[in-house]
């Protein structure tokens, strides 16, 4: 694999300035190092990375170029269960007043309304408990209760 003088310029500005991701570093050196004839064992090895990971950077410099070669591809893994919209009627919910004859909210009331009032098709309680901790709601105390009417 051969780079353009261009884009050894490219890389070697990339390298030497700002700041930058350490993947974003490795994959540029992994690429200088096939443009000088390395192989992808021995690129991979100078570079701190597996010799896989090596040839995919020099296949998507063969396929896109540097930019392609350099930039993250998506992570795979389940996209998120809830929306910010869902999240948020959740929380809105969480936060009103529970249904006549209960005291407080439990996770298992808030799953069972959010999914009657269709605001989720199927919730477990313990994405409830998530969804509540990760914007710090606590219904069970009244100063986080919004009561209206």
């Amino acid at each position: 694999m051969k780079l353009k003088n261009s884009e050894r310029v490219k890389l070697k500005e990339l390298l030497n300035g700002g700041i930058q991701s350490v993947r974003m570093i490795k994959r540029a050196r992994v690429l200088q190092l096939l443009d000088q004839g390395m192989s992808s064992n021995q690129a991979g090895a100078a570079a701190g990375v597996s010799p896989e990971t090596a040839r995919k950077i020099g296949w998507r410099y063969l396929e896109g170029g540097v930019e392609y070669a350099l930039q993250e591809l998506p992570r795979p893994g389940n996209p998120p269960l809830l929306n910010k919209r869902q999240e948020t009627r959740i929380i809105a919910l969480a936060c009103s007043k529970p249904p006549d004859g209960i005291a407080s909210w439990s996770t298992a009331l808030l799953a069972e309304v959010a999914m009657k009032k269709k605001i989720v098709d199927q919730i477990s309680r313990e994405r409830i408990r998530i969804v509540l901790k990760r914007h710090d709601c606590k219904p069970w105390r009244e100063k986080n209760v919004v009561h209206t009417g």
